[in-house]
This record gives structure tokens, C-alpha cells and sequence, in this order.
């Protein structure tokens, strides 16, 4: 009995030492500090495993030698990076990142559900070139898309902090949870921007009848597009410019003329399409741009940018037609009415042109819209005086205004706009003209409304995040 206690025991003592020895063999991949040699990561086309992760070594701050550099090169087959912690508010880690091929960059940086995580790639040099602070603890950030050459870049990881905590410092304490960060070039696939495109001379083109993708890949991010303008078969061709694809984004999308004068910007709202449509160029024009951009950033889900033909209806508006100057003509009617249509998304102002005539009329305007949208409909004349404005009538309800006196030669305006639009939104009206007098003010007793700041009339939500 005691010889087998004691084998029991020995064995024990065995099996001890081998996982003492397991244990031993798995932390001498860890990179040796002082080592004079910078440790270097492979990162290629796969996602890694927290397991494969090498853990930061400090002192790696601002200012430190760069002890860790990834290397990036999308022939590899297996991604990398590293594990990390961040010791108190003002900690800061720093990585080389090599760049063995030109090509797109991604970078991602999550984990650390206790620290606000804050993402920047900068220059050999330390000039920022695009960072990520997408959201609050818990919320990944990352860089995608971004271009780069063949050499060294630097990576920084630091931690959000308010203002106010700083200045009492008041900020996080102790070591964060364990974030991870990796990164990859990426080949650029066919149809997709190339960066830098926020200029005209980097703007690659997309053609009518297509569709083109990109990234809005780090914190105001913003992508240029060149439209080349064709011949339109007669007067009613137009053009749709439709932007889809980006979860929890609010989008900017323009049209800009070839020297870069912005004719028209729309909105969405978070996480839904938004477009230009019914957009027709101007004769003689040799092309436009179409501008993409978004305060917060979407590195990992690509946009989709379509350009579609259509055909506009007569009555139709024709974009832009955002102000005074640029309203829609209605079409002459044998009658004594007229139709017209268009679409509204957010931020958007349509205004529609009404035919003068020479004896004084009575105009009414009837604005009917998608259930669930609250419009505003007013008539203004071409100085600029609001003529009329409808009620304030409850959402879904048929927006009217009537009874306006139209002196004979004046072309009347009407604008059309939505209180709140959450996705691209059709409306019809109709516009009612008799000859006779109505016992409404003369556009000179009423106060002129600015072109460029209509105050006076309720406006779309202008906010954006």
C-alpha cells in the first residue's frame, strides 16, 4: 500500500512538472522586453483569435522607442495584432504599423467594455491622418479603407476622456479590461473609391446606369465622385442619385457643380437611405460631383452609390430647386388648374415657379403627402415676401392654403417642406388659378423673407451627429 501511495504521489509530482513545463514553453513566445529588435506581427486577410494575440509591451507611450510594429500585406493568409490594457486615463500605447504593399488599410480596435477606446493612425512623423472615436465604452472603433503607401505608419490607442474630468482628474483609474487591436491591407476590389478622393483630382468617376461603393472609413471621412453628364433625350430626362448601406450612420449626400459649389445637399437619417432624384443637369455642363460624407464613421460595412436615368413627368420638379432662383416652372395649363409632384428627403427645400399673367388672379394650393409626414406649404413672391403660409394643421392632413392675390406679371412661388423626413418622401399638389381679386395684403406689406435664411417658415431638421 505505501509503494502505491508513493507511485500515486511521484506521478503527481510528474504530471506537475510537465504542465509547469506546458506552461513555461506557451510564455516564451512572449516577446522578450529590451530586446533592441522591434517584434513584428503578420497581418493578412483573416480575422485572428485573441489567442494568437502577443500582448503590448511598455513603456510604449508617445515619445517611448516603438517597441512593437505590425506588418501588413494582403498576400498573407492569417491576421494578427496585438492585446493590450490601458493603465488609467492617461495611458497611451503606440505601434509601428509597416506597410509592405500599397493598398487599402484596415484597422480594428475593440474590447475594453470599461474604457471609452479612441483609435488613431498616424504618420512616421506623428501627424494624424484619420482616428476613430465612434461611440462610448463597449463601442468598437476602426479605420477602414484608408490608402497607403509601401513604409512605417503609427498606430496610438489611447482613452476618451471629458474635458472636465481631465482638468479635475477625475478620470478612469487602474488597468481597463484587455482590448484587441489588428489590422490589414485589403486589395482594392473593382468598382470601389480609391483614397484619397476628397478632392476633384482624386475623384474617380461613376457613370450613368451604375453602381459604385466606398467606405466612410474614419471621423469625418468624406468621398468624391465624378457624374460626367450625356446628352438627354428631350426635355423630360433626369437623373436619380441614390445612397444606401451604412448602419447607424446619418449621411450627407451633394451635388456639386465642376468647380466644387455645392447645388444641393440632402440628409438621412441614421442607418437609412437617402437620394437626390428627379436631378437635372444643366445644358452645356460637362459633368458634376456627387459628395459623400458622415461625421461618424462606418469602417467595416461598404455604402452602395447608384446612378439611375429616369424620366420626369410634366409638373415634375427638376433638382435643384432649393431656392428662389432655381424654383421649378409649373407647365401652362389650358385651364384654370395645375398639377405638380416631387420628392423631399431631410434637408431638403423644393420650390415651384407659378406662370404670371396679365390680369390679377386667385391662387389655392392643395399639398397632398405620404400618411405620416407633417408638411409645410407656403406662397412667396419674387422679392421674396411670404405671401401666405399654411395652418399648422395635425400630421397626415391635407396642407392648403388659399384665397392669395397674384398681381398681374408676378410670378409667384410655392415652397414645399417636411418637418421631419426619415427616408425620401413623394408629395402632390395641385394649384388652382382664377382671374379676380382676393382680399389678401400686397406683397409690399409684408416683410421680406431672406433667401438664404427663411426664418420666417418652419424648416427640416438640420441636426446631425
Amino acid at each position: 500500500m505505501f509503494r502505491s501511495c508513493w507511485a500515486r504521489a511521484c506521478w503527481a509530482i510528474c504530471l506537475s512538472l510537465l504542465a509547469s513545463c506546458g506552461k513555461d514553453k506557451a510564455e516564451s513566445h512572449k516577446i522578450a522586453r529590451n530586446t533592441g529588435t522591434a517584434a513584428v506581427v503578420v497581418v493578412g486577410s483573416t480575422e485572428a483569435s485573441e489567442s494568437s494575440l502577443a500582448k503590448e509591451q511598455e513603456p510604449n507611450n508617445i515619445g517611448d522607442e516603438i517597441r512593437q510594429e505590425i506588418a501588413v500585406s494582403s498576400s498573407e493568409k492569417k491576421s494578427n495584432g496585438y492585446q493590450g490594457t490601458l493603465d488609467g486615463y492617461l495611458d497611451v500605447d503606440v505601434f509601428g504599423l509597416r506597410a509592405a504593399e500599397e493598398g487599402m488599410l484596415f484597422v480594428k480596435l475593440e474590447g475594453a467594455a470599461d474604457a471609452d477606446l479612441r483609435l488613431e493612425l498616424q504618420g512616421p512623423e506623428g501627424k494624424t491622418l484619420a482616428y476613430s472615436d465612434r461611440g462610448p465604452a463597449k463601442t468598437s472603433e476602426g479605420i477602414g479603407g484608408f490608402w497607403v503607401d509601401v513604409g512605417d505608419y503609427r498606430v496610438v490607442v489611447s482613452e476618451f476622456t471629458k474635458r472636465k474630468a481631465k482638468k479635475n482628474k477625475a478620470g478612469r483609474q487602474g488597468e481597463s479590461a484587455v482590448y484587441t487591436l489588428t489590422a490589414q491591407i485589403k486589395e482594392v476590389a473593382e468598382d470601389y473609391e480609391v483614397e484619397p478622393n476628397k478632392s476633384l483630382e482624386g475623384a474617380m468617376e461613376i457613370p450613368t446606369d451604375a453602381e459604385r461603393f466606398g467606405y466612410l472609413g474614419w471621423k469625418n471621412d468624406a468621398d468624391l465622385w465624378r457624374l460626367p453628364v450625356i446628352a438627354q433625350e428631350g426635355e423630360d430626362g433626369a437623373l436619380a442619385i441614390e445612397l444606401s448601406g451604412l448602419p447607424s450612420v446619418r449621411t450627407k449626400l451633394a451635388i456639386l457643380d465642376a468647380q466644387g459649389k455645392e447645388l444641393l445637399e440632402v440628409r438621412s437619417s441614421k442607418g437609412n437611405e437617402t437620394a437626390i432624384r428627379n436631378f437635372v443637369p444643366n445644358e452645356g455642363a460637362e459633368f458634376y460631383l456627387v459628395r459623400i460624407h458622415a461625421k461618424r464613421s462606418n469602417p467595416e460595412t461598404p455604402y452602395a452609390l447608384r446612378i439611375r436615368s429616369e424620366v420626369r413627368p410634366p409638373g415634375r420638379e427638376a433638382e435643384p430647386n432649393n431656392d428662389l432662383q432655381t424654383a421649378t416652372p409649373l407647365p401652362e395649363s389650358g385651364g384654370s388648374l395645375v398639377l405638380g409632384s416631387g420628392e423631399l428627403s431631410q434637408g431638403d427645400l423644393d420650390f415651384f415657379e407659378v406662370p404670371s399673367a396679365t390680369e390679377n388672379r386667385i391662387l389655392e394650393v392643395r399639398l397632398e403627402g405620404r400618411s405620416g409626414m407633417d408638411f409645410t406649404l407656403a406662397v412667396i413672391a419674387e422679392s421674396g415676401a411670404v405671401l401666405a403660409t399654411s395652418a399648422d394643421a395635425p400630421v397626415g392632413i391635407v396642407e392648403v392654403v388659399k384665397q392669395v392675390n397674384i398681381p398681374p406679371g408676378v410670378k409667384a412661388r410655392i415652397r414645399i417642406a417636411a418637418k421631419s423626413v426619415n427616408l425620401p418622401t413623394e408629395y402632390s399638389f395641385s394649384v388652382s388659378l382664377v382671374a379676380g381679386q382676393a382680399n389678401t395684403p400686397h406683397p409690399s406689406q409684408v416683410a421680406p423673407m431672406p433667401v438664404s435664411t427663411p426664418t420666417p417658415l418652419p424648416t427640416p431638421e438640420t441636426s446631425l451627429e
